[in-house]
């Protein structure tokens, strides 16, 4: 291969989030020896300096591509994406989640991209979706898998079911850990929690890290607190993040009366720090791809409770490095919460195990190695084609 590998990816736009993480990563560590990258997006959110900062990377700002779906807006992305695809005549296209996922692929397609990748961060649906709107989502992944080269899970419980609903086959699917900085994480120092919010140094402090948003089903936990805080009275609850639901939040805490428990901290970009000093982790999704802010959790040997959806039982094994509890099950997150407050030595126990997993499985270098290996599989398949039809 002598000449560069030009390489796009596309996401929709630029919130602190699993996929943007996993995204931007990439970009960051690809062999610039080897690849030539480009990133298409909505350049909007937080992590929007981060990918200004990448060195060597043409980035396509593109405002049209946004999550919510809008016929114009949509079909403007569509037309910007394949007008920029053919005339740079990238040689893979990799696209990420569902929205630019759509959209990106079909833009591949019409451009004539020799290869066409999909990671799948987490499904368009989920148990709790109206039975038709699941199904009509299920059918569209399974029309646009049909003309993309590969996809790229984030658990092999996510590569089971997409083979199990008959999505695609299974040599057609890789599976690569979403990587993080385990050293990062895991070499921190600790955030002194109690001081920030003056608390009294006996608070035991539960964490939650997420987007405010129905996927993370932020009222299970909420309502489970209600809970939780008659029996823990000293327990003080703590939200990274923002999103839709804040203020749908802010009034069940204040209905609820228990506004001296919890604290709103919005996006921070000192997570690593934030974990450190929690003594219990919780996520209450109704569906995960994985489940990153668990991986980083465990990263960091910080206890888990989590909800048993998709991914997540991957990470959290039940009674082995963390616990799991059903979606939307109230009675069981606040007995499962009660549970590991009660009991802060076994949980340790658990999340020394859930560490070492993490460490074995999720380092950011090894996903950027695993992603540049399949990259240069399918380059030197499509030469194989593209040597075989010219005969």
């Amino acid at each position: 291969m002598k000449n560069k590998i030009r390489v796009l990816h596309i996401i929709t736009d630029l919130p602190i989030g699993g996929a943007q993480d996993n995204t931007l990563y990439t970009l960051e560590l690809l062999d610039r020896e080897k690849y030539e990258v480009a990133f298409a997006c909505n350049m909007t959110g937080e992590y929007r300096d981060r990918a200004l900062q990448i060195p060597d990377c043409k980035i396509y700002d593109i405002p049209t591509l946004q999550r919510d779906v809008n016929i114009l807006n949509d079909w403007k992305a569509l037309f910007e994406l394949t007008k920029l695809i053919r005339n740079e005549k990238f040689d893979i296209v990799h696209t990420h989640s569902t929205k630019p996922g759509v959209i990106g692929r079909i833009a591949s397609f019409l451009a004539g991209t020799p290869i066409v990748i999909h990671t799948v961060h987490g499904f368009p649906f989920h148990d709790f979706m109206n039975w038709l709107k699941r199904n009509i989502y299920i059918t569209i992944e399974k029309i646009m898998n049909i003309k993309t080269t590969h996809l790229i899970t984030v658990s092999t419980l996510n590569l089971k079911k997409i083979v199990d609903l008959e999505m695609a086959k299974a040599e057609k699917i890789t599976n690569i850990y979403s990587g993080i900085d385990v050293d990062r994480f895991s070499s921190s120092r600790k955030k002194d929690l109690h001081k920030e919010l003056n608390l009294p140094a006996d608070t035991i402090l539960v964490g939650f890290i997420g987007r405010f948003s129905e996927q993370k089903s932020p009222f299970t936990f909420l309502e489970a607190i209600v809970q939780v805080v008659k029996e823990v009275k000293n327990s003080h609850f703590i939200f990274v993040g923002d999103g839709p639901l804040r203020e749908e939040m802010l009034s069940f805490v204040k209905a609820h009366q228990i506004e001296q428990h919890i604290s709103l901290l919005g996006y921070r970009h000192d997570v690593n720090e934030i974990l450190h000093g929690l003594d219990l982790f919780a996520l209450s999704s109704i569906y995960e791809g994985l489940g990153r802010s668990i991986t980083e959790a465990l990263c960091c040997k910080i206890p888990v409770v989590a909800t048993a959806v998709e991914g997540v039982p991957e990470l959290v094994i039940h009674k082995k490095t963390g616990l799991l509890v059903e979606a939307r099950n109230v009675d069981q997150f606040a007995e499962a919460m009660l549970y590991a407050l009660n009991h802060p030595d076994e949980m340790k126990e658990m999340a020394e195990t859930g560490y070492l997993f993490v460490k074995q499985n999720f380092q950011v270098s090894d996903m950027v190695n695993s992603i540049d290996e399949l990259y240069t599989q399918l380059c030197l398949d499509a030469a194989t084609r593209l040597h075989v039809h010219s005969k």
